[in-house]
């Protein structure tokens, strides 16, 4: 109970609400975008660390159906996170495993490293989970850099 948990989603769900609430979280019905627009009921992750009144994120998990290519970068360039577990999503076009190499070479350049990863198994073609680490908290989680495995950093 030492860590405080904030869950978001497009439907706000009395059942989650009650299992964030028995682990020290919070649950609400938002969804994540790029810019707040309160007609749409879409929030940035900034705002909601201010609505939240957080100031430092140590683990961040999303999920937010394909708006990461639009929300992680923009965030990561203001906020350090410890390690970040993203589900990337991908339509199933050659050009779109461009476009997941590509948000995974713009967030190894902010300094974190890929440290597993693995396909989503309910969608084995449109969507993978990446699990990354900064480099300030190596040290923290007893981390060590062998190799990039992003090579284009």
């Amino acid at each position: 109970m030492r860590c405080k948990i904030y869950g978001y989603d497009k439907e706000a769900d009395t059942i989650s609400s009650g299992v964030y609430r028995s682990i020290n979280g919070l649950s609400r019905g938002k969804t994540i975008g790029a810019v707040t627009n309160k007609d749409t009921n879409t929030i940035s992750l900034e705002d909601l660390m201010k609505l939240e009144g957080v100031d430092s994120i140590e683990i961040l998990k999303i999920d937010i159906e394909g708006a990461e290519y639009e929300v992680v970068i923009p965030f990561l360039e203001k906020h350090s996170v410890c390690q970040i577990l993203i589900e990337i999503h991908i339509n199933g076009k050659s050009t779109n495993y461009d476009k997941v190499k590509n948000l995974l070479i713009q967030i190894a350049k902010l300094d974190y490293f890929l440290f597993n990863f693995e396909i989503n198994p309910f969608s084995p073609f449109t969507a993978t989970e990446f699990s990354l680490i900064h480099r300030s908290c190596f040290q923290r989680y007893g981390a060590v850099e062998i190799a990039r495995y992003l090579n284009n950093v």
